[in-house]
């Protein structure tokens, strides 16, 4: 998660994040959508003295390259995957020594094992468990072991990610050792020797990596929508418990911290300590800062403009902050220096981001989903459920805003004079179409109704870039005559709509 080198101290971000029409999802979707936790190599494993012709290569709905390692890539949403690679073992005397380069943070318990099984492992890799031995390190970095059904936990050896293990054979006897601090300390010893056999034993590595989490975040939510004329921002995702306006308070992956100027001042001394501290906790931190005084914003020397921006690293050699800005509703990696973020910040509470994904898988609710869907068709306030844990938004919800833009001309005026709702209609559909294909990938979907479907959502995703960038387009240089081109191209979009989710809802019900 973090770049340390010369000085300079960097927690891994996404300056691309798929999420990102407002600050609160944006910041949020750089620290889990980072491309170190959802990029196609989830896994790299090499061996020492490695010959691939003596080893047996098993991937499906996967694939694997490898040159002085072995690299597992996913396929798709990695749904229901085998990735595995094995040889023969020497019941005699025989050693491998395995390191892990990479292991992508998929689930807590997720791993990649290590295993010796006297039986074709191919019948084994969906219950590894029965396998005679498994060595595995979670994604977390905890370390356990199998033997013959026993299991033996070691959490983590000196406090420390091991990432290369030693697994010895002599005699029918394992050995297990895993290199900490400088030299390989045991891990365990078999009581009993492997059971000599005409069949043929085999010793060999496998990833135990489910679907990521992070797809199932973006399916099951950013479905429906509010829009109130009378509220900034206009237009924004429902369905949230919030904390002071914002989603700062519920998320399976994030841990918040809350520090006002005072406890800053008093605990730390200046924002500059608290800062390095906390990035060196690992903690990323939001700031509102005036961006008059941010060299590289939109609006540096040019007017006041306080925003939320958000810190990821520094650098002491040049005393520097790392963090981004957002530009033009993108984000932008900025340098500043130490003074300058200190004299820019408006001395606001500073909210923390820590990475730190339950211990239990984040589940995908498909009920949810369905319901959610049919909230949006019918224009339902889904805050209402969440009456009890806070407040109830107002506006126009779902599906009834497209005729509300259509029909209400302070909705259309709010709809030109801020870019950010048409930009979060145009992220809303790309979100749709990344679920529908969420959906077929696992098999819910027919090929059949997803080719109808595909090219509907297709539609949909180009109509709304298209509005989007006529929208930009109208916010620099106004013409009334592209007024009709936007409302004509709500009216599609709303039909459109329409028809492709009642589509998909038909598919979910026979199931």
């Amino acid at each position: 998660m973090t770049v340390e080198k010369s000085g300079r101290y960097e927690l891994s971000i996404s300056d691309s994040p798929f999420i990102r029409a407002y600050p609160e999802f944006l910041f949020i979707d750089s620290i889990i959508g980072q491309e170190n936790l959802i990029e196609d190599e989830i896994a790299v494993v090499s061996v020492d003295g490695f010959k691939d012709s003596k080893w047996t290569f098993t991937f499906s709905n996967a694939s694997y390259y490898v040159d002085s390692a072995v690299h597992f890539y996913k396929r798709g949403f990695d749904i229901e995957s085998v990735k595995a690679f094995y040889r023969p073992l020497n019941y005699h005397s025989d050693e491998v020594i395995f390191h892990i380069q990479k292991l992508q943070y998929t689930n807590h318990w997720d791993s990649i094992n290590f295993f010796i099984e006297q039986h074709e492992p191919l019948e084994m890799l969906n219950d590894f468990e029965h396998m005679d031995l498994v060595l595995g390190r979670h994604c977390s970095g905890e370390l356990f072991l199998i033997d013959h059904n026993v299991k033996h936990w070691f959490g983590l050896p000196d406090g420390n990610v091991c990432d290369t293990f030693r697994i010895s054979v002599s005699d029918g006897h394992v050995h297990v050792e895993a290199f900490a601090g400088g030299s390989y300390i045991p891990l365990y010893t078999s009581e009993q020797r492997l059971p000599e056999s005409d069949e043929t034993a085999y010793i060999g590595c496998m990833s135990c990596q489910e679907d990521n989490q992070y797809n199932k975040w973006l399916v099951q939510n950013f479905i429906q929508l509010k829009f109130n004329v009378e509220h900034d921002p206009y237009m924004n995702y429902s369905g949230f418990i919030r904390q002071n306006s914002k989603t700062y308070g519920v998320n399976p992956f994030i841990r918040f911290q809350y520090e006002t100027s005072e406890t800053i001042d008093t605990w730390y001394g200046s924002l500059r300590k608290f800062l390095i501290d906390r990035l060196k906790h690992s903690v990323y931190v939001q700031l509102d800062l005036n961006e008059l005084f941010l060299p590289g914003s939109r609006y540096y020397e040019q007017e006041c403009h306080v925003h939320e921006n958000m810190v990821y690293g520094f650098d002491e050699d040049r005393q520097t902050f790392l963090l981004i800005n957002i530009f033009n509703g993108k984000p932008k990696k900025l340098e500043v220096s130490f003074e300058t973020l200190e004299n820019a910040w408006v001395r606001t509470e500073a909210i923390g981001f820590c990475f730190s994904p339950d211990h239990n898988p984040y589940e995908l609710d498909i009920s949810h989903v369905y319901t959610e869907i049919c909230d949006y068709l019918s224009g339902r306030n889904t805050t209402e459920d969440h009456a009890h844990l806070a407040e109830v938004d107002h506006g126009i919800f779902g599906y009834a805003i497209y005729n509300e833009l259509l029909h209400d001309p302070d909705a259309f005026q709010a709809f030109l004079r801020d870019i950010r709702v048409s930009y979060l209609l145009f992220e809303h559909k790309k979100c749709m179409r990344h679920r529908f294909t969420y959906f077929y990938e696992m098999g819910m979907i027919a090929e059949y109704d997803y080719s109808i479907l595909k090219q509907e959502i297709n539609s949909v995703c180009d109509i709304s870039q298209k509005l989007m960038l006529l929208a930009l387009k109208n916010s620099l240089s106004p013409n009334a005559h592209s007024y009709d081109s936007m409302r004509e191209m709500l009216a599609v979009l709303r039909d459109i709509e329409l028809r492709c989710y009642t589509r998909f809802l038909n598919i979910m019900e026979v199931l």
